[in-house]
């Protein structure tokens, strides 16, 4: 089992660069991230992204209402 800190990518012929860091939290014997930040560089742009888990369910049964339009043909392997 690892616990994954923060990676890293340094592009410096392109000037792109791309930092995610990870808080984690244990969970009912689960150790789940809880605050992700995501930090992207490209040029003279700049991307800031914090994503906050605030409720985490595992295991549950989920159901997804889906149809295949009429125009497609379903294949089941």
């Amino acid at each position: 089992l690892f616990d994954i800190k923060s990676y890293f990518i340094n592009d410096i012929n392109n000037k792109r660069s791309l930092s995610i860091k990870y808080n984690h939290s244990a969970t009912n014997q689960n150790i789940l991230p809880d605050l992700i930040s995501i930090k992207s560089i490209s040029g003279e742009k700049f991307l800031f992204l914090d994503l906050e888990y605030t409720k985490v369910a595992l295991n549950e049964e989920l159901t997804f209402s889906f149809k295949v339009p009429s125009d497609f043909r379903v294949i089941i392997q």
